[in-house]
């Protein structure tokens, strides 16, 4: 119901799926994660492709911004309840998504994958660069360009596209696509 495969250029999107939140909660995790394990100075992209129609694309981008808004608010601004209680729903996911697939993840990788960093240095490492996130909409009539060689620190951003993103251009650090 948020995006039907017919729609028009005039489509406004429904409120956002939960899987599409929980997706953003998971790429906020992954990235967190790669900070926790001491990477520094890295790109980390989300793809979103839910449409072909530009007009619909800023639509869904200002969606994604006011949850982004609000997951950056909460974690850096939030009071302690509110913080605390947010973490706690981000760490049932990572619990879920990431912990319990995680060993039959590693024995299909090389032995030298790394650990798993604990929850703790993840929420730290969130927490400290939430403001960090960004999202932008990338098809040929906005203003945004993923800038990569001139983001000294890395880009961290959501991107929401269409055509031009199914058509070849490179995501660096892709973490996660919907």
């Amino acid at each position: 119901p948020w995006i039907p495969y017919k729609h028009k250029n005039d489509f406004e999107p429904c409120p956002l799926p939960s899987s599409l939140r929980d997706a953003i909660r998971l790429f906020l995790l992954s990235t967190a994660s790669l900070v926790a394990r001491g990477h520094t100075a890295f790109h980390s992209s989300m793809l979103v492709h839910a449409t072909r129609f530009k007009s619909v694309q800023s639509r869904i981008r200002t969606q994604l911004e006011r949850e982004m808004s609000g997951l950056t608010s909460l974690l850096t601004h939030g009071s302690v309840a509110t913080r605390d209680a947010l973490l706690t729903e981000l760490r049932g996911l990572w619990d879920r998504e990431v912990v319990e697939k995680y060993e039959a993840f590693r024995s299909a990788l090389p032995d030298d994958t790394g650990s798993m960093p604990t929850w703790d240095a993840v929420a730290h490492a969130l927490t400290s660069n939430a403001s960090r996130f960004t999202v932008m909409a990338i098809n040929g009539e906005s203003a945004d360009a993923l800038a990569y060689t001139t983001a000294k620190e890395g880009l961290w951003v959501i991107a929401v596209g269409g055509d031009k993103l199914s058509r070849g251009l490179t995501l660096e650090g892709l973490v996660t696509s919907y």
